[in-house]
């Protein structure tokens, strides 16, 4: 089957990357290349792939103007329906909420879209305009959001139970895994890890020039029963796996 990966060419897609959506992509992605199928995977030129990458000019770690960025997305998934429309894909695998949208029923290759973020209100009617198109959740709760779409398969995140192991004997902390906004929670695990008096350990983008932050986790952060480490790379994470108690997955 000829398969094409559609992602943002802003951040490398690679298995140790610590934005959940380009690892995902690339498991995914290396996996349907194991299985023989023909992979083109539209994603950043530093993306490491055993798949056909096809790729604009973005410099990682450089940070681009939003306009500059979206008008490159805009490119990259034109080219992916372009070639669609030649023949070089039979179905399309968008990581994008709504952006690969807009182009879905110019072709007549398929396009399943799967949901990796919160449906925020502006979304909606945007949303709504292309219910028909087949969606794709991870969990059945994620549809409460909104069950108006055509909600095709719901396939939850796979764990590579080799990289990931069962440890009988953890360290007594809990670990909230997540960017660190008011949608994810981590108020909430601060809450929790207090009632049950254990330890937390908060891993994950921080975004400190909001009120979130300074109003809703800095307070609680001592060190000692709230300790923020940072942003998790693969490595903390597969070291983790055998020593938490509790995993916050957000």
């Amino acid at each position: 089957m000829k398969i094409a990966q559609l992602t943002s060419s802003y951040t490398p897609v690679a298995k140790n990357e610590s934005k959940a959506i380009y690892s995902h992509v690339a498991w995914l992605t290396e996996g349907l290349v194991g299985k023989g199928h023909t992979v083109d995977l539209y994603a950043s030129k530093d993306s490491q792939t055993s798949a056909e990458l096809h790729s604009l000019d973005f410099s990682q770690g450089k940070e681009y103007p939003v306009e500059q960025i979206r008008y490159k997305q805009w490119a990259s998934i034109s080219d992916c329906y372009r070639n669609a429309q030649k023949g070089m894909h039979d179905i399309i695998h968008s990581h994008f909420n709504i952006m690969s949208a807009f182009f879905a029923d110019m072709v007549s290759t398929p396009t399943v879209i799967s949901i990796h973020s919160p449906i925020e209100e502006w979304m909606k009617p945007i949303l709504m305009k292309y219910k028909h198109l087949n969606y794709i959740s991870f969990s059945r709760a994620q549809r409460k959001q909104m069950p108006e779409l055509n909600w095709a398969a719901n396939i939850y995140h796979g764990v590579d139970m080799e990289l990931f192991t069962y440890n009988d004997s953890p360290s007594n902390y809990a670990l909230f895994l997540g960017r660190i906004t008011a949608d994810k929670g981590t108020h909430d695990a601060i809450a929790a890890c207090k009632l049950a008096d254990v330890p937390l350990r908060i891993a994950g983008v921080s975004y400190e020039t909001e009120p979130y932050w300074h109003k809703e986790i800095a307070p609680h952060v001592d060190g000692e029963s709230v300790r923020y480490v940072g942003q998790a790379n693969f490595d903390f994470l597969v070291q983790c796996s055998v020593n938490i108690v509790l995993l916050f997955v957000c």
